[in-house]
Parts: C-alpha cells; structure tokens; sequence
C-alpha cells in the first residue's frame, strides 16, 4: 500500500530498501528468490550479466508504473550497462535531467577507469550530513564495498569526481522527473 501523498523520491526509496539483501545465485546467474528472479528477467536480466544498472531500471518502472509516459522513457533509456544508460539518457534526455548534484531517488552512474563502457549503478537514497556524502541501495554489490557482489545492498558513498584510471569514478546523477499532478 502507498503512503497518502507520496512523492517519487520517497516512492522510489521505499521500493529500493524493499529490495535490500536480495542474493544472487553465485557468478550472476539469477536470484535465490524466484519472485525477484522474474522480475529481473522480465526487464532485460540474463544469466552472467552485471545486474546493477538493472537493478536501478527495475526500481524506477515500479516507482514510475503508473505514470506511462514517463515509464516509456525508463524503458527506453535504461540499458543492462550503466554507461549505457547514461549515454542514453544523455542522448535522449525528456523529462529526466543529468546533474552534477546528488538527490533522493536518481540513478547513480560510476565509470570503471576513464575509458571503455564499463561501470556502476545504483539509487541514491540519503544525503548525509557529513560533508560529501550520500547513501545508496545497489544491487551486484555487497556490504563490504564490491561493485561486484552477490546483493543489493546499502552503502555509504563519496561525492567526488575523480578522473582515476584504477577505481570507479563517479559521473554524476539521472534525476527523478517530477510525477505529473
């Protein structure tokens, strides 16, 4: 059940701690639970793929479900590669926008290096009060801080713009478009 008077941003927080501690089956093929397995196989998901940016996509068609304009350009936009989805959104922008800034409910995108297609998603669901910080909930991760984990879990990350060839580099932030009145 919806909250009375529910904004996206807190929609899509809901739906992404609803999704906490979701297991992989080992070497990404599929999901312990069967429900979250179909689910992630209906949007695009197949056996040896990073879930990550997918995991994002699945968050935003449900907080977006009832909206279809708005859900055909997640649909649209939001590929299996978190680069990808980036590219695409900036390709194709709509009513979503790309920011430097962080806010509750954007898709996060990281970079692996400073070249080639490979990369990080997740959900920003907090922003911290210490300085430079903010909280996600990320799936192909886990708590001790692998972007290439067994689960979609919360974690603590870093507000900085880095160019490193060795890390993930964050490249800023797919904002929720507002849910028309």
């Amino acid at each position: 059940m919806e909250p009375l008077n529910e904004t996206i941003q807190d929609r899509i927080v809901r739906i992404a701690k609803s999704y906490e501690g979701q297991e992989e089956i080992r070497e990404n093929q599929g999901f312990k639970d069967p429900v979250f397995d179909a689910k992630m196989r209906k949007i695009g998901f197949q056996n040896g793929w990073a879930w990550c940016a997918l995991f994002a996509k699945l968050i935003w068609m449900e907080a977006y479900a009832p909206y279809p304009e708005l859900l055909s350009q997640i649909i649209h936009n939001c590929s299996p590669s978190a680069l990808g989805t980036l590219h695409n959104w900036l390709q194709n922008s709509g009513d979503f926008v790309f920011s430097k800034e962080p806010a509750i409910g954007a898709i996060c995108i990281w970079q692996e290096g400073n070249t080639g297609f490979s990369g990080h998603a997740a959900i920003c669901i907090g922003l911290m009060t210490e300085v430079n910080y903010f909280s996600t909930m990320e799936g192909n991760t886990n708590t001790d801080g692998s972007r290439e984990g067994y689960e979609s879990a919360e974690k603590k990350r870093l507000l900085s713009f880095t160019n490193d060839p060795n890390k993930l580099n964050l490249k800023g932030f797919i904002l929720p478009a507002p849910i028309p009145a």
